[in-house]
Order: C-alpha cells, then sequence, then structure tokens
C-alpha cells in the first residue's frame, strides 16, 4: 500500500517597519473590520463603528498592546 508523503509548507515575507502602512482590526460581534494608519496620531476606536460594540476587552490590556503596538512601529519608521 502506497501513503501519499505530505509536506507542510512554511512562507516567510520580510518587511521593514517603513512598508507597514496600517494596522486593521475586526469587530468579534459584527465581523466589520476598521483601519487605522500608522502615521495617525490619534488611536484605534475602542467601539466597532459598525454595530457600537466595543472593539477591544478593555480589561483584558488589548486596546492599550494595540496601541503599544502601534507607538513602536511608529517610533521605528522615525527613525530613518
Amino acid at each position: 500500500m502506497r501513503y501519499a508523503l505530505r509536506m507542510t509548507v512554511e512562507k516567510r515575507c520580510m518587511i521593514q517597519p517603513e512598508d507597514l502602512i496600517a494596522i486593521e482590526v475586526q469587530c468579534q460581534h459584527c465581523k466589520a473590520r476598521v483601519g487605522y494608519s500608522i502615521e495617525s496620531k490619534r488611536p484605534s476606536p475602542e467601539v466597532c463603528p459598525s454595530c457600537k460594540g466595543p472593539l477591544f476587552e478593555i480589561a483584558a490590556g488589548h486596546w492599550d498592546a494595540l496601541k503599544n503596538l502601534h507607538d513602536a512601529i511608529a517610533g521605528l519608521q522615525a527613525r530613518k
């Protein structure tokens, strides 16, 4: 009996901080996607513009983590 060999394919993509232009998040409730520019000084909204539900679990620190990511990327881009 012959068995087909299966291989896992892994794809890697190397990017530079200046290649990042936006961060996109998806509402857990209505599945709408919200994107905001890295160049924007304002953080991502805390509520979904579509269903007005919370985009993040504030107590879990998700919004703070996203803001920290945004600030880190903006800081790396400013170094150039």
